[in-house]
């Protein structure tokens, strides 16, 4: 997979960073006390490995940050299952509807609720505990908070675009998918990590809402490339390899050969812009630029060990990229 990390823009790694048993087993554990997982999906949450991927993305952190990146890890996966890419993703209205009567339950804005009637509603409310007693910024928190209603929000534009069988640029792609796979809220949760708190006034920043922006769409990209062996499955699918083949009237293994070409320029852009960041006046900024490339290096090496993947990572189509790369 050398030669594929170097076409993506990732550095060479030895994926040293170990898997965490300990991590996925809370995950697991966590996740059936909140029944947010039948015995029959027992197998889907053990092929994500959630507490993997955030052990290897937030190295640096305490165990009990950690634990809680990965709940929120894990929530994200199956909220996205069940609805957002499940039951309702035709459905933006009826989504929204979920969406609304959960939303509070995040809100740390709020300080007394109506005891939680739903499982997506107690464990949601379980994360807020949890972040509360972290004892961080309250404007942190609320950040936390406005992620995640970007996320619901991206998730119901994803859900409008579907019914209206909207054919995607890849302009529009970069505009709301960000936000409809939760990448706001990993890249709240880098910082969180970090221990080092950007004010408003710092996080507002016009460059640095551009720093954000474009890692949240390299995130997306390595997304979609590991999950092209199912999603082609799916000719109404958004991945971005779709995308290009639609925009551009060109084969699959050339979209995906776009969609590796386009992350790159894009991981490239980013490091000029980190750099740019690190190289500023105020330091503050480096543990966070520290912690958007952990959790881009970390995404991408959980993806290529990761079970959930191992189908696509050993397939003809793949194999038959990389030797075409090869020969580039």
């Amino acid at each position: 997979m050398d030669l594929l990390s170097r076409a993506l823009g990732f550095p060479i790694t030895s994926l040293k960073h170990c898997e965490s048993p300990e991590l996925d087993k809370f995950v697991i554990q966590w996740c059936q006390y909140h029944d947010l997982i039948s015995p029959q999906k027992l197998g889907h949450i053990q092929e994500i490995q959630c507490g993997t991927l955030a052990h290897i993305t937030l190295s640096k952190a305490s165990f009990e940050m950690q634990a809680i990146g990965s709940i929120i890890i894990a929530w994200l996966f199956l909220f996205d299952d069940e609805y957002a890419d499940g039951s309702l993703r035709y459905k933006p209205d009826e989504l929204s509807y979920v969406i609304e009567k959960h939303k509070p339950f995040i809100d740390f804005r709020i300080s007394e609720l109506s005891q939680p009637t739903t499982k997506w509603a107690s464990s949601l409310f379980d994360i807020k505990t949890r972040l509360l007693s972290l004892e961080v910024p309250y404007f942190f928190l609320e950040r936390m908070y406005f992620s995640f209603s970007d996320y619901f929000e991206g998730t119901i534009t994803e859900a409008q675009y579907r019914k209206d069988k909207r054919k995607l640029t890849f302009e529009d792609y970069s505009a709301f998918r960000p936000s409809s796979i939760g990448s706001q809220i990993v890249l709240d949760y880098a910082q969180l990590a970090s221990g080092k708190y950007l004010t408003e006034l710092q996080f507002s920043q016009p460059f640095f809402a551009k720093v954000r922006h474009k890692a949240g769409v390299i995130i997306a990209l390595t997304n979609d490339f590991f999950s092209a062996h199912k999603e082609f499955q799916e000719d109404e699918s958004y991945n971005a390899a779709l995308i290009f083949c639609r925009e551009s009237s060109i084969s699959r293994e050339e979209g995906l050969l776009k969609l590796i070409q386009t992350h790159f320029f894009l991981m490239q852009e980013l490091k000029e812009l980190l750099f740019q960041l690190e190289e500023s006046d105020n330091k503050i900024f480096f543990p966070y630029c520290m912690g958007i490339r952990n959790w881009i290096q970390g995404n991408y090496e959980w993806s290529s060990r990761v079970t959930r993947y191992c189908r696509w990572r050993s397939s003809n189509t793949l194999l038959d990229l990389i030797q075409k790369l090869d020969q580039k």
